[in-house]
């Protein structure tokens, strides 16, 4: 687990949009950040005030044919027991 950057007011740029609200992806697709992600996350959450969590977890999921890894399972359980 590796925490990142989460500075709205750098990433919220990357989503605007002349005929939309906001847009639902990055300017450059491939440099589509999983702090951007959140920001979009954020973006949506209006007053909910509790805490919440974004599990960037594409790439961890990629090269195993047709099964999944499992990957953010294992991790949000972790997680939970932690806590």
């Amino acid at each position: 687990v590796h925490p990142l950057p989460y500075c709205p007011e750098f990433f919220r740029s990357e989503f605007k949009s002349d005929v939309a609200d906001m847009k639902n992806s990055v300017k450059n697709r491939e440099n589509a950040q999983s702090s951007c992600a959140a920001q979009f996350i954020a973006n949506h959450l209006g007053d909910y005030d509790r805490p919440w969590i974004h599990v960037d977890m594409a790439g961890p999921a990629l090269g195993l044919g047709e099964r999944a890894s499992g990957y953010g399972v294992g991790l949000l359980l972790s997680l939970i027991d932690v806590f």
